[in-house]
């Protein structure tokens, strides 16, 4: 557990530092992954390591030119069978940084395409970090990127940490509003509601 906070301590410097470089270039961006998941308090059985960036791409590119004294590559355009995005990645502080821009997973049928500014700050939880605001991706994203990239484990995860808090009900809610805003199988996002409500949810009778 020592190991874990020291760890996050470490990654929540980090995140202050960035928020130093990049805070007056208008760039607009939001954290994710194991990161996100522990400045939550969920942990996923070990300490997080590395720090997961969104942006959409034009605030990837304005990231990239104020952090790019920490960078190890190029920013890239990236597209694989499932994923698309403009990647750059850096090391601050001795710790991984990768910057996802215009993030597009394509997996079981469905397209996801995170919308930062319009849709995931808005419902981004705010963080306090060396003084300055910093926004944690939804709970919905993570979950819904955790199915269709078949992290069923860490899915349960984030489902019993809701469920846990409280939070169920606001999760399966903005599940539904991601499916709304995405093309989702129907029948891949239905058993989470169920977990999360406890009731047999149809997307089309939320809709």
């Amino acid at each position: 557990m020592m190991v874990q906070l020291e760890q996050l301590e470490r990654l929540e410097f980090v995140m202050g530092v960035i928020a130093d470089a990049v805070h007056d270039s208008g760039a607009r961006w939001v954290i994710g992954g194991s990161t996100g998941l522990a400045l939550r308090g969920i942990g996923i059985g070990r300490a997080p390591r590395d720090l997961d960036i969104y942006a959409d791409l034009d605030s990837a590119v304005l990231l990239h030119k104020r952090l790019e004294r920490y960078s190890v590559d190029s920013q890239h355009w990236s597209e694989t069978e499932r994923f698309q995005s403009l990647l750059s990645h850096y090391v601050i502080e001795g710790a991984p940084v990768e910057v996802v821009g215009g993030f597009i997973v394509r997996a079981h049928g469905c397209r996801y395409a995170l919308e930062v500014d319009d849709w995931l700050l808005g419902h981004s939880l705010e963080v306090q970090c060396n003084g300055r605001k910093l926004y944690v991706v939804p709970l919905s994203h993570e979950l819904l990127f955790n199915v269709l990239r078949d992290r069923i484990d860490r899915a349960d995860i984030i489902v019993q940490a809701a469920i846990e808090s409280k939070g169920a009900g606001e999760l399966a809610d903005q599940l539904i509003e991601l499916s709304s805003r995405n093309e989702l199988d129907e029948q891949l996002i239905a058993p989470w509601l169920r977990k999360l409500r406890g009731i047999g949810d149809e997307l089309r009778d939320e809709r």
